[in-house]
């Protein structure tokens, strides 16, 4: 079971190391048997353009579809390492900007 309070805490860091990334997340679906849907969309800003999204059930945390602009379409994961990944793909083209 996933918490919500990681996937918030990492979405925050995502946004925090990167400001030009903002993120919104919602629930999408539930069936009534304890079984939900949630979409995040990352956007970048100024502009406010997608930049991903990932859809994925909350209660197993697994990735149901997931697209990132730079990185492609990421299948068959966990939430959080998808957000993981994300962190860490942000923080490497920000460096290679840097240079």
């Amino acid at each position: 079971m996933v918490t919500e309070v990681v996937i918030l805490d990492l979405l925050k860091k995502l946004s925090r190391d990167n400001s030009q990334l903002t993120w919104k997340i919602n629930c999408i679906f539930v069936n009534g048997k304890e079984q939900s849907v949630y979409e995040i969309i990352i956007y970048l800003l100024p502009e406010n353009e997608i930049k991903g999204r990932i859809t994925f059930n909350m209660q197993e945390g697994k990735v149901l579809n997931c697209y990132y602009q730079g990185i492609g379409r990421i299948e068959d994961e966990h939430v959080v390492d998808v957000l993981l990944d994300l962190i860490n793909f942000e923080g490497q083209v920000e460096y290679r900007m840097a240079l």
